[in-house]
């Protein structure tokens, strides 16, 4: 209910609470595809910085504002180094190949990497190179549990690149199926992604409905998201 929320982030203004709300409020815009008005938060959060000795608190922002606009297909909004693994992800999808396997590259040196974090910089390394395969086998001790979850996307996309669609689609369930995961800035991305994936693999009945979550979701997106014309496309063409 953004009413709600608007109502009860008015209530900690002034706050020790105050950051949190405006950032959960501007999280909450964008997995609605709310863009614009996400925007208008910025020059409010830079203020509680200044107010809070964070300056950086509203460049840090922004950047996140447009890496969630590249999530929904504005691949030109976020054009600085990739700062994590999910962002990584989202410019695999924006055809950056060569950034995203020198990122896992350089992530790989740390020594301090967990063995869950270098399993899916291999598999993301090899996603880079177009080597799906080779992502799955890397991939194939995380099989439970938040382990499990953490490597699906990756697997889903290496499984699609395979011609793997009914594979593909029990890994992108896995990431819309729980009530805390529409928390996701990727939320919204995921049910197209496992619309599609239902689509190629013939599940066209499951695949509309998949869309249609997907549609009301964005009931009140912004006009012209390219996630959403595409979306639109897509389910057009299901018979």
């Amino acid at each position: 209910d953004p009413a709600a929320v608007e109502k009860e982030q008015a209530l900690l203004v002034r706050t020790p609470y105050e950051r949190a709300a405006l950032l959960y409020r501007m999280s909450h815009l964008a997995i609605v595809g709310k863009f614009s008005e996400a925007a208008g938060l910025i020059p409010t959060i830079q203020d509680l910085g200044v107010r809070t000795n964070a300056p950086a608190l509203g460049s840090q922002t922004t950047k996140d504002l447009d890496v969630s606009k590249a999530v929904a297909g504005d691949c030109q909004a976020s054009s600085e180094g990739i700062g994590s693994l999910n962002e990584a992800e989202i410019r695999l999808a924006c055809g950056e190949n060569e950034r995203v396997a020198a990122f896992a590259e350089e992530v790989l040196k740390r020594p301090d990497l967990t063995a869950d974090n270098t399993a899916v910089c291999r598999a993301l390394f090899a996603l880079a190179k177009h080597l799906p395969q080779q992502a799955i086998d890397v991939l194939s001790p995380l099989r439970s549990g938040r382990a499990d979850t953490f490597a699906a996307p990756f697997r889903a996309l290496a499984y699609m690149d395979l011609n793997k669609p009914k594979e593909a689609a029990i890994e992108f369930r896995k990431l819309v199926s729980h009530k805390s995961q529409s928390l996701d800035f990727q939320y919204a991305r995921r049910r197209v992604q496992l619309a599609r994936a239902l689509a190629a693999a013939g599940n066209t009945a499951e695949a509309k409905k998949t869309y249609e979550a997907f549609f009301n979701l964005w009931k009140d997106a912004d006009p012209g998201i390219p996630l959403m014309d595409a979306a639109r496309k897509e389910y057009a063409a299901l018979r």
